[in-house]
């Protein structure tokens, strides 16, 4: 009976899975949120991970949660769509067709340890977006009666911060932010500005770890970006 239990829940998480592909792939093609499509994506995810906690397989259970909350978040409105989203959310449905792979094999869910995916994923749900940034420098800006800062301002700030300078660079984005709805950017501007959310995500979520350092170096060509986007 448990193996066939298996053998079900296998064959519908090998489904589940090329959907959640799928849909995301179309995905990559904007920073939009398509509501219908993100549903779709967390419906398949989270089937998925009731099945493998009724089965006892922690491993997807556990991988399967952390991408659903960021699915959960893009539902919400609460996260906004990028490039970078969309990759972490495709690596995770990877991680989860690897693991059932294995689990197919052997008959026996496969040890490994997804700590720094799922960590990733925490991260991305810290992003700072559009709506959270625009408030901070409309206290910060605005409130005090001061237009927009230039971005030249805000690059030369952005740059002149350390990793560990996380207040200081969430202010500098927030102060981007706020120019980029002041003159409406839109197009490769903002998807340029999306990617630069991701990078300050991961040094947030770690600030100590390589991927913090790789995401410092990864901001400043995306504020060098901004500079000649913005020409």
């Amino acid at each position: 009976m448990a193996d066939e239990m298996l053998g079900e829940f296998i064959n519908e998480a090998t489904e589940h899975f090329a959907t959640a592909a799928s849909l995301l792939l179309s995905l990559t093609k904007t920073t939009a949120v398509d509501p219908e499509t993100v549903n779709a994506c967390f419906r398949s995810l989270h089937t998925v991970k009731g099945c493998a906690g009724f089965l006892d397989l922690h491993r997807i259970r556990r991988v399967a949660h952390a991408g659903e909350q960021v699915l959960d978040a893009l539902r919400a409105g609460s996260l906004g769509g990028s490039a970078a989203t969309w990759d972490i959310l495709l690596a995770t449905v990877v991680r989860l067709e690897e693991i059932l792979a294995d689990l197919e094999k052997h008959q026996v869910e496969p040890a490994g340890d997804d700590h720094e995916l799922i960590t990733q994923l925490e991260a991305v749900l810290t992003m700072p977006t559009t709506h959270d940034v625009g408030i901070i420098s409309a206290v910060e800006e605005r409130a005090a009666g001061q237009p927009p800062a230039s971005l030249d301002a805000c690059v030369g700030g952005l740059i002149a911060c350390g990793r560990k300078d996380t207040d200081e660079i969430c202010r500098q984005v927030a102060r981007i932010t706020d120019l980029a709805k002041a003159e409406g950017w839109q197009g490769e501007l903002r998807a340029t500005l999306e990617e630069l959310y991701a990078c300050v995500a991961t040094m947030i979520g770690n600030p100590e770890g390589m991927d913090g350092e790789f995401a410092l170096a990864d901001m400043y060509v995306h504020v060098q970006a901004l500079q000649r986007l913005h020409q």
